[in-house]
């Protein structure tokens, strides 16, 4: 368990609102850029923070996860998927090594095999909560994937420097990937609501109405500015705010309204 002593999250404070901060804004920028919008340009620090926040909350509940399943499902707690065995060590060949990762890590491998399992029936049955499953299936088995991942950088590293990886350069390749795989994720899905179920908004802008609707899509706001795109022409039109008047947004569906109105 030293994997998670004082001394180690001690380092790693520092070093975690960085990589926080990167991935904010790596995923604005992501999103935007998609639409041909370069957020730098109409967004400050402060904001990219602000906006970020629910994901902070999020990952740091994947994170809170992970960690549970590592220590409840891995046979020596957290240590066992960052420790190198000799034999692992030794192993020439790769197939060889995965064979003895899935070996060591025998339930949880089992257990990514029944969630796929479980997947495939759900999907195949239509039930409600596939999404749910097959969300908590890919998590289980990006974890996997990374335990093994980071077991081959420790065997190199050992083999290079005949020395144990360190845990602060461990911990951040692991968080590293995992903020990677959910920011492309949610990045994905965000454009995909945006694109087949986007917001409707109306409001004046210098005297003019502006209203979206199937062709020209909300694509979002920061402080400042409100993000609209034209679908046929693919050009995206930004709108200060300062010029903007009685902002009303609502969600297609209309049980669910929201009012909010802007002055000047």
């Amino acid at each position: 368990m030293a994997y998670f002593n004082k001394a180690i999250l001690k380092e790693l404070i520092p070093v975690y609102p960085s990589i926080l901060i990167v991935f904010g804004y790596l995923k604005l920028s992501l999103y935007y850029q998609f639409f041909g919008v370069q957020i730098i340009n109409f967004i400050d620090f402060t904001e990219i923070i602000i906006l970020f926040l629910p994901d902070v909350i999020y990952y740091l509940v994947l994170l809170s996860l992970s960690v549970f399943l590592h220590y409840v499902i891995a046979p020596s707690g957290y240590g066992a998927f960052v420790n190198v065995s000799e034999d692992h060590v030794s192993e020439k060949y790769l197939v060889n090594r995965f064979i003895k990762y899935f070996k060591y890590h025998f339930w949880y491998s089992i257990s990514l095999i029944i969630c796929f399992i479980l997947v495939v029936v759900a999907y195949y049955l239509h039930r409600p909560n596939f999404s749910f499953l097959l969300l908590i299936t890919l998590f289980s088995t990006l974890l996997y994937i990374l335990g093994y991942f980071l077991s081959e950088i420790h065997r190199k590293h050992l083999l290079n420097s005949g020395k144990q990886l360190s845990a602060t350069v461990h911990n951040i390749i692991s968080v590293i990937v995992l903020f990677s795989f959910f920011t492309i994720s949610n990045v994905s899905k965000e454009i995909r609501s945006s694109l087949n179920n986007p917001s409707i908004v109306n409001f004046k802008y210098q005297g003019n109405q502006i209203a979206t609707n199937s062709e020209c899509v909300y694509l979002g706001e920061t402080r400042n500015y409100i993000f609209i795109q034209d679908k046929s022409s693919e050009n995206a039109y930004v709108y200060p705010k300062d010029d903007i008047s009685e902002f009303i947004i609502s969600k297609t569906d209309e049980s669910l309204i929201l009012l909010q109105l802007l002055t000047r």
